[in-house]
């Protein structure tokens, strides 16, 4: 009889330690829940732009784009006209072929209206993450970068193709979790981010000129053009004559009369930089003869009047002393109606007649 007694009391002691246990692992679950963020889709597609940018869009966060510029490699994540800088390098595949991103391995994670943004890159030979939060308001926040120690690799004792990710919230912040089965670590912070130069004005040119083409903000165009007046071929050679999605040259016009409104005989940098890209190599520039004729057109078109106005009187300095390699294309803008340009048929014929 007493040893029935003392089998029912450890019974239900065993039951009642069952159910206490039962509870904790529930409680730590709900805990979890609570404090989780959510990973979603982050299905992705690309905006048609230029070769001078890549843009993309993400299908769960309307109000974010990704923004890459080949050349060079720089690249923001974008919100409404804030650019936070961020790198690609890990995920970007760069090549004579068009640039592709990898956006599947950006992982993204929500929670009651925050985002959490991770871009993997490399820390050594461990992966590291850049990790970047989204506010409720729409406003991002640099967490920084985070990566493994040599410690928790030999804790885990895997390879990283077999991690999955999950974000926390801890002491109110998030971090990041490297789970593998029943095994999980917390990444470290390895350092703040180290790319913190802001995006710059020609960059945002560049961005406006793809998102609203032929939009016209002369504010922002004057801004650029100032900047970068000691070093003129930052805008002649990048932003000028480019190719649209479709690989078709593309002109911007916008400039081309600025320098005409603004070029006088002590302010001429821009002019010259243009002289001089109708003077390299057509190959490496890696246009075709054809689309070299109309981009000598359109320069000759926008120099010949301001060389006539201001340097009438040294004609055999212009265009490095070889106006020929110039009107070598003249039978093509000819045969192209010299593109729809009013006076380039007029110019042509004065200058053989009075400088020829």
């Amino acid at each position: 009889m007493k040893n029935i007694i003392l089998l029912s009391l450890l019974f239900l002691i065993s039951c009642n330690g069952q159910e206490k246990e039962k509870n904790k692992t529930y409680a730590y679950k709900s805990d979890q829940s609570e404090n989780n963020y959510n990973i979603i889709d982050n299905k992705a597609k690309v905006i048609p732009s230029s070769d001078q940018l890549i843009i993309i869009k993400f299908s769960e966060l309307n109000f974010l784009s990704l923004i890459s510029f080949p050349n060079p490699e720089r690249s923001f994540l974008e919100i409404k006209n804030q650019y936070l800088n961020v790198d690609l390098g890990q995920i970007t595949e760069y090549g004579d072929k068009p640039t592709i991103i990898k956006t599947k391995e950006i992982l993204i994670f929500e929670k009651n209206g925050d985002y959490i943004i991770l871009i993997p890159t490399i820390s050594e030979e461990f992966p590291l993450f850049q990790m970047y939060g989204i506010s409720t308001t729409h406003e991002f926040k640099n967490y920084g970068n985070y990566t493994y120690s040599y410690e928790d690799v030999k804790k885990l004792g895997i390879t990283f193709d077999k991690v999955q990710y999950m974000v926390r919230n801890l002491n109110n912040t998030p971090r990041i979790y490297a789970l593998v089965g029943n095994k999980s670590i917390l990444l470290s912070n390895y350092e703040e981010s180290y790319l913190t130069e802001p995006i710059t004005d020609l960059e945002k040119y560049v961005i406006k000129q793809n998102k609203v083409p032929l939009a016209n903000d002369f504010s922002l165009l004057e801004k650029v053009m100032q900047d970068n007046i000691t070093t003129p071929e930052m805008v002649i050679d990048y932003l000028v004559f480019t190719k649209d999605n479709k690989g078709n040259l593309e002109i911007n016009t916008e400039i081309l009369d600025y320098i005409s409104k603004t070029t006088t005989k002590e302010n001429s940098s821009y002019l010259f930089a243009l002289e001089n890209y109708g003077q390299k190599s057509r190959s490496s520039l890696g246009w075709s003869i054809d689309e070299f004729a109309e981009i000598r057109g359109y320069i000759f078109n926008t120099s010949y009047p301001l060389r006539r106005k201001y340097w009438s009187d040294k004609y055999e300095e212009w265009y490095n002393g070889e106006p020929k390699y110039i009107f070598g294309d003249s039978d093509s803008w000819r045969d192209n109606d010299y593109y729809g340009l009013p006076h380039l048929k007029e110019y042509v014929k004065d200058f053989i007649v009075t400088y020829w």
